[in-house]
Formats: C-alpha cells, structure tokens, sequence
C-alpha cells in the first residue's frame, strides 16, 4: 500500500506560483485548491471563483466521461485531462477501476497500447 506523502515547510516554500503552478500537472488540483492555498499560491483570477473538493471534481469528470460517444472520445478525454490535472486524472482513473472500466483505461492509455 501506497504511503501518504507529507509536504514539509521547506518544500512547500519551493513550489511554483500562479500559471506555473497550473500548468504542472502533478500539482494542479483545479478548483480543489482552497481559498488559504488560492492566496498562498496566487491563484485569485485563475480558477473559477467556487472551491470543489476532489470528490466533487471526481463526479464531474466522469459524468463528463460518459458523455463521451466512443472509446476515442474518452481516450482523447482523459489523455487531456491527465495532460493538465493529473490529480484529477488518477482519482477518476481510480473510480473507473472500480467500476471495472479500468482494464481498458490501463492498456490504452497508461501504456500507449493500439
């Protein structure tokens, strides 16, 4: 099991700001970003005004998800959002293999298979 990864001080005082911040998809959580953090990291102006959680992001990705006609479409969807919110990306991913959709996901996506 995956242990919890606990960001100290220092490093916090390292991370990025603003667009830089939002263009890393390893730490971009969207509107899950807090107010405390939205100030911290200067984020005002960038995001849409309400906050979400994960989860509540998690249920909006995959009803957007499963708007999505065929596999391409979703493929093309999640490539997107892993390429921007990779957070967000591995929650949903997460929430797909529960619902045992995650094979599919693993072999298109994860490894690039045809």
């Amino acid at each position: 099991m995956a242990k919890r990864q606990t960001i100290t001080k220092p490093a916090l005082q390292n991370l990025p700001s603003g667009m830089d911040l939002l263009d890393r998809p390893r730490l971009n959580k969207s509107t899950a970003f807090t107010e405390e953090e939205r100030k911290k990291f200067g984020l005002h102006g960038l995001l849409p005004p309400q906050v979400e959680s994960l989860d509540q992001q998690a249920v909006r990705a995959y009803e957007a998800y499963k708007r999505k006609d065929d596999d391409l479409e979703r493929h093309i969807y999640l490539r997107a959002l892993r390429d921007t919110n990779e957070v967000l990306f591995y929650r949903l991913l997460r929430e797909l293999a529960e619902l045992g959709i995650g094979e599919f996901v693993n072999k298109k996506l994860i490894h690039g298979a045809a």
